[in-house]
């Protein structure tokens, strides 16, 4: 539960520096991922947490308007060059 708060903070600040500034990219592991994908589709804590998210792989928020929206989720063709 404390991870979630904290992750859910931190979009909401870059969130707002995004919509000043623009393009953020944040560099996380696993756990905070998934717990920024709940927070993006504001499915709450737990809901995310059935999800896989592979190593390496990419997931994409934006937001604007009063919206967030999970535009991507664990991308992985980088890696493997598709």
């Amino acid at each position: 539960a404390a991870l979630q708060v904290r992750v859910e903070e931190a979009c909401e600040h870059w969130a707002a520096v995004a919509r000043v500034e623009g393009t953020v990219v944040l560099v996380t592991h696993v756990s905070p991922i998934k717990a920024a994908v709940g927070w993006a589709m504001g499915i709450g804590p737990g809901a995310a947490w059935t999800t896989h998210v592979d190593q390496a792989s990419l997931s994409r928020i934006t937001v604007g308007g009063g919206r967030r929206v999970l535009r991507t989720f664990n991308e992985t063709a980088h890696l493997t060059g598709e």
